[in-house]
């Protein structure tokens, strides 16, 4: 391509400073992009020092699931998972240079293990390797699929203390017929349950979510039952995204494509709902007591990720009774 001196896939990523230099000496164009076929093992990239007191950890990559408006399983590849001692080794790096808590993320982060060839490895493994290091005090999960969350899954992370108290549920619509449309792999109510059973054995969780409005077909009915089911699961926090079209997606052949102006509204719509749940959500937590990881602005965030103000330095966990808000930020009284 002209004017295009290096293309770099997915994978590869540790050499990318090598390979530009090589590019620029060779003054030519340089392509470096495997073969999805060929992405079969972890690339062990470091943990993302996202502050001086949070890690961010990638521990899986890759997707299978190909849902109908995603590219992410052609760019990505297969299910890769990082070993689980390296992820022992990494934490207690990162326990050793003082962080406290550690975020695990993956492309599709309940499928960790399912590669490794060792019976029964799942997250748990992950989950409790990520616990052992004393100094870490929190373990936070990030993007979850509803059928990961069974029982026994739900009472295992419950009697964790280490495991935050926020999980992110992937949703994407609330209507049975778009989740059909876009090969989601659950039902509205088959993601209820997986709330119900979180909230039963951690009855003060926060359940955060996305939601895509204006998904190719979707009627006006199907969109009033997304907001009615986000209304029932009472979200503490919802992340809303008019439908982007992906080319190369099965979505792109749907037919029903909505006008920009339709998914805009939709979205607002979705967003105003947002905000009126997550500030009943924060408004429940007032008079409660929760634990603060300081941050190096003047206030920190609690297992349940909330935004609470603090004069603790970076990096203390002090204990706060929760007294008001402003906005969506909390405050309260120092008990420790």
């Amino acid at each position: 391509m002209e004017g295009v001196g290096l293309v770099i896939g997915t994978s590869g990523r540790k050499q990318i400073v090598p390979r530009v230099k090589e590019a620029l000496a060779a003054k030519g164009g340089e392509t470096f992009v495997s073969p999805l076929y060929e992405m079969l093992s972890f690339e062990p990239l470091s943990a993302v020092r996202d502050s001086r007191t949070r890690a961010t950890l990638k521990i899986q990559d890759g997707c299978v699931n190909f849902c109908s408006y995603c590219i992410i399983p052609y760019a990505r590849g297969p299910l890769r998972s990082r070993p689980p001692e390296e992820i022992s080794s990494e934490v207690a790096l990162l326990a050793r240079e003082g962080y406290r808590e550690i975020v695990l993320t993956g492309i599709h982060l309940a499928s960790y293990g399912r590669d490794l060839n060792r019976e029964d490895i799942t997250l748990l493994d992950a989950i409790a390797r990520a616990s052992e290091p004393d100094g870490i005090r929190r373990i936070r999960l990030g993007s979850l699929e509803p059928l990961f969350v069974s029982e026994s899954v739900a009472k295992t992370l419950s009697k964790n203390s280490k495991i935050c108290r926020q999980f992110h549920l992937s949703l994407q619509s609330g209507s049975d017929t778009v989740l059909s449309r876009m090969r989601r792999r659950y039902t509205a109510g088959e993601y209820l349950g997986a709330v119900a059973l979180l909230r039963r054995y951690m009855p003060d969780c926060a359940i955060t979510t996305d939601v895509i409005a204006g998904f190719p077909g979707e009627t006006e009915e199907e969109h009033r039952e997304t907001l009615a089911f986000c209304e029932r699961a009472e979200f503490a926090r919802m992340h809303v995204f008019p439908f982007s079209l992906r080319k190369g997606t099965k979505a792109e052949a749907l037919p029903g494509h909505l006008p920009k102006a339709v998914k805009e509204a939709r979205a607002r719509e979705l967003i105003s709902l947002g905000k009126r749940l997550t500030e009943k959500y924060l408004a429940a937590q007032i008079g409660s007591v929760v634990e603060v990881l300081a941050e190096s602005d003047g206030a920190g965030y609690s297992g349940h990720y909330i935004r609470v103000k603090t004069d603790a330095p970076e990096g203390g966990i002090v204990r706060i009774r929760l007294e008001g808000l402003e906005g969506e930020t909390a405050f309260g009284t120092q008990l420790d």
